[in-house]
C-alpha cells in the first residue's frame, strides 16, 4: 500500500517548513475567527432588536465570551486542519492574536477602562481555545 491515510483524505500539506506558512496560518484562523464573532454578533443583535429576549439581555456577558471562546476555537480547527503539524503553536497564536485585537479595538474606542484581571481572564480563555482547536484541527 503505497499512500497513508492523511493522503487518502484529500488534504493538502502547505509547507510549515518557512516562517511565511506559519503566519498565513495564524493569519487566516485570526480572520476567520473575527468574521465569525462578528456574524454571530451581528445576529444575536438582530434578534435582540425584533424579540423581547430578557433571559439574552440577563446574560449578554457570559453569551459574548462563549461567542468568543467558540470562534477561536473554529479559527483555530479550520486553520491547522490541512497543516497537520503545530496545531497547538499556530492555536496558542491565534487566540494570542485575536485577543489582542480585541482589546486593542475596545482601548480604542474608548468603552471600557482596562482591566488587568479581566485582561488575563479573557487572554487564558483565548489561549486555551485556541491550543484546543488547533490539536482538533491537527488530529482531523
Amino acid at each position: 500500500m503505497k499512500g497513508s491515510l492523511r493522503q487518502f483524505k484529500g488534504r493538502k500539506n502547505p509547507s510549515l517548513k518557512d516562517k511565511q506558512g506559519l503566519i498565513y496560518c495564524v493569519i487566516k484562523g485570526v480572520v476567520l475567527s473575527l468574521f465569525l464573532a462578528l456574524a454571530s454578533t451581528l445576529i444575536l443583535t438582530f434578534l435582540l432588536s425584533y424579540w423581547d429576549l430578557s433571559f439574552v439581555e440577563a446574560h449578554l456577558q457570559w453569551i459574548m465570551i462563549a461567542i468568543t471562546v467558540i470562534s477561536i476555537f473554529i479559527g483555530s480547527t479550520y486553520s491547522t486542519y490541512r497543516v497537520e503539524s503545530k496545531g497547538l503553536i499556530i492555536g496558542v497564536l491565534i487566540g494570542l492574536f485575536y485577543i489582542l485585537a480585541g482589546v486593542t479595538v475596545t482601548w480604542a474606542l474608548g468603552n471600557d477602562s482596562f482591566s488587568l484581571l479581566l485582561f488575563t481572564n479573557k487572554l487564558i480563555a483565548g489561549i486555551a481555545a485556541g491550543a484546543l482547536g488547533g490539536l482538533l484541527g491537527v488530529n482531523l
